[in-house]
């Protein structure tokens, strides 16, 4: 390949490969803000087109940038998932002496070297690198990103939290599916530039395990894909769901703590807890806290403080979605 040829003259002027040329490079909007992909492959380009591609500028802030370098090196296997480490501002992802990133969070840069085997791979360089870099600097940079599914009706918007068999995303599209607008399926973020209580989302997609035939049959023709982390998921885009309302943004007024077991009575039931209940679940992974920041994130959470938290009692997605249409129908 030509710029394997170029990446090996250019070593022995520049060991360090800091001034390797970039030529390929684009500008895209994961969650709306704006992150540019320089490297020396086009393929890198082609993998973030298809994790971005389409997404609408929202918020005119400068951009994120990261560098791909891809090196002529190849392996005979796909490297292992990154180990992820974070000491004060700098932020590690590392699978092998081949496969490695670093993203300084302070100044929204982030640079990995790759091995053009590992670039064969789209879904593992999307998941484990591309996305994790970009998300990660767009978070450090502009967002509170919380571990909850998002819908609304009537107005009131409603955090989905809890573990990861608490069934999130189910109950988000059975909410949906009942006339509820989708905002997100497991992430939703706090704007930290804004001052009000309310969350973006990723509308364009739903994803679920490979299970979820068994409580929607009509997911029963999607075959499940097999992603970078080895979990089966099926994957929706929803734009090809006409019956189902999407926003990118809404207002929150509660915060509901999923409780799923099959020896809860139903109906489901609605029980007031504390935010701080809540709140393992909203943000399950500290950020170092030497950041600077931290005390923003600390102020940009207080926003919840004025929303409603409850925990919610359930064993099936019917009576679950009755009880959340009923404190979404309640005088506010």
């Amino acid at each position: 390949m030509e710029s394997d040829r170029a990446t090996l003259s250019t070593l022995a002027a520049d060991p360090l490969l800091a001034a390797i040329p970039l030529p390929y490079h684009a500008v895209f909007h994961p969650h709306g803000f704006p992150a540019r992909i320089e490297s020396n492959s086009p393929a890198v380009l082609e993998a973030a087109h298809a994790s971005w591609s389409g997404l609408p500028r929202r918020f005119s802030t400068p951009p994120v940038v990261l560098r791909i370098v891809v090196s002529p090196s190849r392996n005979e296997t796909l490297p292992p998932a990154p180990t992820f480490r974070a000491q004060r501002h700098l932020f590690h992802l590392i699978a092998d002496a081949a496969n490695y990133a670093c993203c300084d969070l302070d100044a929204g840069f982030g640079a990995a070297w790759l091995a053009g085997s590992t670039i064969l791979a789209p879904e593992y360089l999307r998941y484990y690198f591309l996305e994790a870099m970009a998300l990660t600097l767009v978070e450090a940079r502009h967002l509170l990103s919380l571990h909850a599914a998002c819908v609304a009706r009537h107005g009131c918007g409603l955090l989905l939290c809890g573990d990861s068999s608490a069934g999130k995303s189910s109950l988000a599209f059975a909410c949906a599916l009942d006339g509820f607008t989708y905002i997100s399926d497991d992430c939703a973020s706090l704007v930290r530039a804004c001052s009000t209580r309310s969350v973006i989302g990723s509308p364009h997609l739903i994803r679920f395990r490979d299970t979820a035939a068994t409580l929607f049959p009509e997911l029963a023709a999607h075959t499940p894909r097999r992603r970078a982390n080895g979990d089966l998921s099926i994957e929706l885009h929803t734009a090809g769901l006409p019956n189902i309302a999407t926003a990118h943004e809404s207002p929150i007024d509660a915060i509901i703590l999923l409780d799923r077991s099959p020896h809860h009575p139903s109906p489901a039931a609605l029980h007031p807890i504390s935010l701080e209940e809540a709140r393992p679940y909203l943000c399950p992974i500290p950020w170092p806290p030497e950041l600077s920041i931290t005390r923003e994130r600390e102020q940009t959470f207080s926003r919840l403080r004025g929303a409603a938290v409850y925990r919610l009692l359930y064993r099936d997605l019917a009576s679950a979605v009755a009880s959340l249409n009923q404190l979404v129908s309640a005088p506010r």
